[in-house]
């Protein structure tokens, strides 16, 4: 954070400093220096034509800008968005608008907030950010949760943003630890190793993670990449055998996948491997009529395959039914 002796500066022996306020959290947003004040009251904007000025005279004479903020806590984040500066708090949000100290406005939105400040990060699809019951979004209009699909609560969250991909290293109510990710592409979570890094930033054309004494660079060739999902049945618990599996699938060049069923009574059964790479094509697979209580599908491949549906051909006592995933 920035004290009060911050920015000395000498004149014939003599040691002037400018006297700024000490900061909890910054940024910066249209050519100023942003800060919240460690009680979260105020939240300071410097002056344009000098990012270390926040005097009486600059903000009297509308150069710099201070204004009290509505909701009640510290702030715990900023992020630059567009022209607006969203400020958060735990159980609030405010946008501030305007392109100077003549005409900043703020407005605020109690209720949803963010509890971890290196959570915050501007992505292709907006702010997106861990409130007290999951990740939201925000675009410019109303924030909208969108991590439904984890049925988890998390209490902390390190992120980074590689262009297309949204990191974060989570801790849950328990105190487990996993690495998420959300692809703002298709719209997709996807829990990753164990490996937890404790930071995450972008440097010209490289995405970084860290560890407490290690720096990796992601690579973006995927050709090399395995990876591995796992359905389980859902609906009645009546007898069943699968008769059929459909898939709609695109395959990158040089990627496969290979689909297995399971019915808990001898492990995992393979069906059939593709690698065509034909754009968005649907393959089918047959499978051998079995009777059985449950039944599960796995897909393992290597490299990218985008599925956008799974169907199921299953037959129960002289009856066809289709099961969408």
């Amino acid at each position: 954070s920035f004290g009060p002796n911050a920015s000395p500066r000498y004149y014939a022996g003599v040691t002037l400093s400018k006297k700024m306020p000490s900061f909890n959290h910054i940024v910066f947003h249209q050519g100023r220096l942003w800060g919240s004040s460690p009680s979260g009251r105020y939240i300071y904007a410097s002056a344009s034509d000098d990012i270390f000025s926040f005097s009486y005279e600059d903000m009297t004479n509308k150069f710099a800008w201070r204004m009290p903020t509505d909701a009640v806590g510290r702030v715990t984040g900023f992020s630059s968005y567009n022209d607006e500066l969203v400020v958060f708090k735990e159980d609030a949000m405010g946008v501030i608008t305007g392109y100077g100290p003549k005409n900043y406005q703020m407005n605020t939105l109690s209720g949803i907030g963010c509890i971890a400040p290196k959570s915050c990060q501007v992505t292709s699809k907006g702010v997106i950010f861990l409130a007290y019951d999951g990740f939201y979004i925000y675009n410019g209009s109303y924030p909208k949760m969108f991590s439904h699909s984890l049925n988890r609560k998390y209490t902390d969250a390190v992120s980074g943003f590689d262009g297309r991909k949204y990191y974060t290293s989570v801790t849950d109510r328990e105190g487990n630890r996993e690495v998420l990710v959300y692809d703002t592409l298709y719209g997709l979570w996807h829990r990753e190793d164990e490996f937890m890094p404790k930071g995450y930033f972008r440097f010209r054309d490289g995405f970084y993670v860290c560890d407490s004494n290690t720096l990796y660079k992601l690579g973006t060739d995927q050709s090399n990449v395995l990876w591995s999902m796992t359905l389980a049945q859902r609906g009645d618990l009546d007898l069943k055998g699968i008769n059929e599996i459909w898939l709609r699938c695109e395959i990158d060049e040089g990627a496969e996948f290979t689909v297995y069923t399971d019915i808990g009574k001898g492990g995992w059964r393979k069906h059939a491997t593709f690698t065509e790479a034909d754009g968005v094509t649907v393959y089918r697979v047959p499978v051998r009529f079995i009777n059985s209580n449950n039944y599960r599908v796995k897909i393992t491949g290597r490299g990218k395959v985008v599925i956008y549906a799974l169907e199921l051909i299953a037959s129960e006592g002289g009856r066809r039914h289709k099961e969408r995933l």
